[in-house]
């Protein structure tokens, strides 16, 4: 019909019309990411993101530094922590024999914005935990994030290059969400093979699963309407949009594929964590199931652990929503006993 007609190439166009963007959000920066505007508060923490297509600068967004300040104690108790001890659980004794302080790099999951990702950048600052955001965009990810040359899309290129240089004087870990994030990271992999030696720990949110027509059009749709998956997995336009994806998924697999592998053969030499919900409705649990198992054996091999948390409730994505404590705990502990 001419109508469905006309939505798949309003679809397509606003899959093509999408910003090639991502935002970062950092208290820090190497020398050569730096800000050019000299900062009022040092120490606050600045929504950052490059914009290739237009200006190829830097944007600077708000600080919710002083919010964060100014209800700390309650954030920390909020995190199953006393805010007397809380600020040095972690940093303090987390690496005791390099004496770095941990970083967590945070990759988000598809739509995520620096606001959403603020819960759970609140919750590692509340226990004295440095963190960077990369929120990955929507359209990179129908490329895998490994750009038209498959060499890694800027934003992979650029975040590689930020481990390497954060390194020197912190311990890495990175905390990955969905598939966005899975598939964000493996291409790092694939374009800075030796990332997978100066990580020191791995969180894994919510994935992993083979991304399908089915998968991308949830995703997309949850992304877009800004609603929980079984709400965007109906009507009209998700199945539209699932009809669409099927040609574009075609041409995605072989890079979604490659990203995968780099996982299997470069994956982080370090302990990892596997968090995920048996409620999920966006990534099929008994797939992140397959995947931990598998890959228990590798990490293994490799002298690392691999530890598995699954959740009996809770959203995709929201299991640090459903239950704040336990989720804080959980990472947490994860913090103090990798590598």
């Amino acid at each position: 019909p001419k109508s469905a007609m006309l939505s798949s190439l309003s679809l397509l166009v606003l899959l093509a019309s999408l910003p090639l963007c991502a935002s970062f959000a950092t208290s820090t920066f190497p020398a050569s990411t730096k800000p050019r505007r000299a900062l009022s508060n040092p120490g606050c923490s600045l929504v950052v993101g490059a914009v290739p297509l237009y200006r190829g600068g830097l944007q600077m967004g708000t600080s919710y530094h002083d919010a964060f300040e100014s209800q700390s104690d309650d954030l920390r108790v909020l995190c199953g922590l006393s805010p007397d001890r809380c600020s040095s659980q972690v940093s303090s004794s987390w690496a005791p024999a390099s004496g770095k302080k941990p970083l967590v790099i945070l990759i988000g999951f598809m739509g995520a914005t620096p606001a959403v990702m603020r819960r759970w950048t609140t919750m590692y600052q509340a226990a004295g935990v440095e963190t960077m955001e990369v929120i990955p965009s929507l359209s990179h990810m129908l490329q895998a994030h490994q750009g038209w040359r498959g060499r890694g899309s800027a934003t992979v290129r650029s975040t590689c290059l930020l481990i390497q240089e954060r390194c020197k004087d912190c311990e890495i870990v990175v905390h990955i969400f969905s598939n966005n994030g899975f598939v964000f990271f493996g291409s790092c992999l694939m374009a800075s093979p030796g990332i997978s030696d100066i990580i020191s720990g791995v969180i894994v949110d919510s994935a992993p699963s083979y991304i399908t027509p089915t998968t991308a059009a949830t995703a997309l749709m949850a992304a877009m309407r800004k609603v929980e998956a079984n709400v965007a997995a109906s009507g009209v336009r998700w199945s539209t949009l699932r009809l669409v994806m099927i040609p574009v998924m075609g041409m995605m697999d072989v890079r979604q594929t490659a990203a995968w592998n780099a996982w299997r053969t470069n994956c982080p030499r370090a302990s990892h964590l596997f968090l995920f919900s048996e409620q999920d409705k966006m990534v099929p649990p008994e797939e992140i199931q397959m995947f931990v198992d598998e890959h228990k054996t590798r990490l293994r091999s490799l002298g690392h652990e691999c530890q598995v948390n699954k959740w009996e409730t809770g959203q995709h994505c929201g299991m640090q929503r459903k239950n704040k404590t336990r989720y804080a705990s959980e990472i947490l502990s994860f913090l103090q006993n990798c590598r």
